[in-house]
């Protein structure tokens, strides 16, 4: 549990530099603190056969922050579907995320601009079943970024990679 929270600090804190009360050499290495809006939770699930037993929501920083999110989302309480969905999905489009292909990426650089490639497309030029909107006997379908009000229409992919060249 304890690994989690210090590679969380280690990846995304903030160094602040370390207090030097009136004494001479040099200064202590640099605290690692919390981001601000950054909010940190885990699930514990306790499982008996098939099934879990009981979940257990254990926040260790930014309760409030927490909260909000999850109000924003639309959950009641925390739970780790909606990640597992995500990582899943990304997957599948991006087969550099799989090991063993010929596709699978070595170099950082290049593994993050596939994976922002992927992100772009799904979520602009990709109609997602449960953000359908039916109206009598008519279904308008959308992208995340239709609900979310970023666009009108889905793009084409070759709109969404020549947007910001033309000027779109």
């Amino acid at each position: 549990m304890r690994g989690y929270e210090s590679a969380i600090l280690d990846a995304c804190g903030r160094r602040s530099p370390s207090p030097h009360p009136d004494r001479t050499g040099r200064s202590g290495r640099p605290v690692l603190r919390w981001p601000p809006g950054v909010a940190y939770g885990q699930v514990q699930k306790q499982y008996k056969g098939r099934g879990s037993e009981r979940v257990e929501v254990r926040v260790v920083h930014g309760q409030a922050r927490l909260k909000h999110v999850l109000y924003r989302l639309g959950y009641k309480v925390m739970t780790t579907r909606a990640v597992a969905r995500q990582h899943g999905t990304s997957r599948v489009r991006t087969q550099r995320k799989v090991r063993k292909t010929l596709a699978f990426s070595k170099a950082t650089r290049y593994h993050c601009g596939m994976s922002w490639l992927a992100v772009g497309l799904y979520n602009f030029c990709h109609a997602h079943r449960s953000l359908q909107i039916q109206r009598e006997a008519q279904v308008r379908h959308q992208s995340p970024a239709m609900a979310a009000k970023l666009t009108d229409p889905i793009w084409s992919p070759w709109e969404w990679l020549l947007g910001p060249v033309l000027g779109r």
